[in-house]
């Protein structure tokens, strides 16, 4: 009996251990998966980086171009050649809500390659379009770092038609870029007007000699009326323009009417924009009108007409110039347009005619 009591309780404590160290065997459970959320505060596309409150919204295009180009200029030069060009411009743009306001940074890369016509240039190239810090509280916004000027951010002073050439923009890029190292502040007085003032990089010098730029602008559901003016600080002169864009829907006009003090300011308007035809100053007087049409849901009728006045260079004299634009966008599916546009510009230089036809098919993809 002894040792029948023994062995109950030698199995009793047996099944006892074992089931505390069953008891003690603790399974991990699995990390829990954060996935990606929307951000909806800043539009569509906006997605939160994991692990932080900053919403990011990666975009861009690829651009693919045919251009073809036929100059008549008798001793000036003659000629005609195609080539193609290639883009793919990715963005990034993340914004944060801070106790200052809303902190975002903007940055595009352009990579490009284009082949041996002599429009384009031939190889491959990058170039950073856009890389920018903004802090936005209610009706003020400053801005620092490399981007459109506002006097050609068309956003704010650069109307202009749209399509290819966009030939409105009008300024002398060769003496100054039209994207470059700016601080800026814009306040928003409400009901459409904004005041923009800005500290611009004048790339033409080694100095401290930045450009000085400021942009008034009203805009509401009929159209946008602007004005803007801009010192170019190295070179002593100055220049500005004053633009409006009335809403007829379908069609929309647009007319604007720029000066330039000398013909190296950084915002004259160049002449023949855009044709390499000889060194290519400013006009003192530039004016350009332009409509654009919704044909349809998915195409677009697009055609501007811009003159350049005359001015004597040196003993040469340019005299007043014209040029003529037209094209069409297409846009069949979301995210893909394609632009079909021409453009003829006809001047005398030296007592020579100078008779320029630009042709370009460009297929975008936007996303």
């Amino acid at each position: 009996m002894n040792i029948k009591s023994l062995l109950l309780g030698s199995a009793a404590a047996a099944v006892a251990v074992s089931a505390q160290a069953a008891d003690a065997i603790i399974i991990a459970e699995p990390e829990p998966m954060e996935y990606v959320r929307i951000c909806d505060t800043y539009g569509t596309g906006f997605f939160y980086i994991p692990g932080t409150e900053t919403c990011l919204k990666v975009g861009g295009y690829v651009r693919y171009e045919m251009r073809y180009r036929d100059v008549d200029a008798g001793a000036l030069g003659n000629g005609d050649n195609f080539d193609k060009f290639a883009r793919f411009a990715p963005t990034f743009d993340a914004r944060t809500a801070t106790e200052w306001g809303t902190l975002r940074s903007f940055a595009e890369v352009e990579f490009n390659w284009g082949s041996n016509g002599g429009i384009s240039g031939s190889g491959t190239s990058t170039n950073l379009a856009h890389a920018f810090i903004s802090l936005e509280n209610g009706a003020s916004t400053f801005l620092v770092g490399k981007t459109d000027t506002p006097y050609h951010n068309r956003a704010l002073g650069g109307l202009h038609n749209g399509g290819i050439f966009n030939g409105i923009r009008g300024n002398n890029a060769s003496i100054n870029p039209t994207s470059t190292g700016v601080v800026s502040y814009t306040f928003n007085a409400g009901n459409g007007l904004s005041l923009t003032g800005a500290v611009v990089e004048n790339e033409n010098t080694t100095e401290f000699e930045p450009n000085l730029e400021a942009v008034v602008r009203y805009s509401q559901g009929w159209g946008v009326i602007v004005g803007a003016a801009g010192y170019d600080n190295e070179a002593g002169e100055w220049g500005g323009k004053i633009g409006a864009e009335v809403v007829f829907n379908p069609v929309t006009v647009g007319l604007q009417v720029q000066y330039g003090s000398s013909f190296d300011s950084a915002y004259g308007a160049r002449y023949l924009d855009g044709v390499a035809v000889g060194y290519a100053p400013t006009s003192e007087w530039s004016a350009v009108g332009y409509a654009r049409a919704a044909l349809t849901d998915t195409l677009t009728a697009r055609a501007t007409v811009q003159w350049f006045e005359g001015f004597d260079l040196g003993g040469v004299e340019f005299d007043d110039a014209w040029q003529f634009t037209g094209g069409l966008e297409w846009k069949p599916v979301n995210g893909l347009s394609i632009l079909p546009e021409m453009r003829y510009s006809m001047t005398e230089i030296g007592g020579q005619d100078v008779d320029v036809i630009e042709a370009r098919l460009r297929f975008e993809r936007s996303f």
